[in-house]
């Protein structure tokens, strides 16, 4: 399919819609290597930061998805150690920055206390506050992608965000 795509004259190509987890690596490496490399890439529906990073690994350029606003609305939150929810009580009284390690313009100013309060009070502001952080924090994530592969380290930046991210 790739190659059919790739000889009809496109200005892009896009790969995806629904891959499961398991999937997702095998189609990405036998689609890519069958694109022409001045093509822009983009990977549809892909928004789980692991899952871009992987996608930046295997020659994507462009990504898209609903998620960090999805899980904004709902009250969660990407932090470089992982998603947390602002719903859960816990954040009550937790004064620091949504993620003290990537401050979002707009975002910066807010707590995790003010955050988990106006979600648990069914304010709208609150998931307008989760959704532009995860828009943000995702942003913060390719530009550090793009600037690492610059400095010819991006496997090692990948590396530390997953083992980051995803700790037991």
């Amino acid at each position: 399919s790739a190659r059919e795509i790739a000889r009809m004259g496109f200005d892009g190509i896009g790969i995806g819609g629904s891959f499961s987890k398991e999937d997702m690596k095998s189609a990405l490496v036998a689609a890519v290597s069958e694109l022409p490399e001045e093509l822009p890439r983009h990977f549809l529906g892909i928004g789980e930061p692991g899952d871009i990073l992987e996608g930046i690994a295997n020659g994507m350029d462009l990504f898209d998805c609903v998620a960090a606003t999805r899980i904004g609305r709902h009250g969660s939150i990407y932090t470089k150690k992982g998603i947390i929810h602002l719903r859960n009580g816990q954040f009550a009284n937790d004064f620091s920055p949504l993620d003290p390690e990537t401050l979002v313009p707009g975002t910066e100013a807010f707590t995790r206390a003010y955050a988990s309060h106006l979600v648990r009070a069914g304010e709208m502001t609150g998931s307008i506050i989760c959704s532009m952080h995860n828009i943000g924090f995702i942003l913060n994530l390719v530009a550090g992608a793009r600037q690492a592969i610059l400095d010819g380290r991006f496997d090692e930046y990948r590396a530390d965000f997953v083992r980051r991210y995803y700790r037991s």
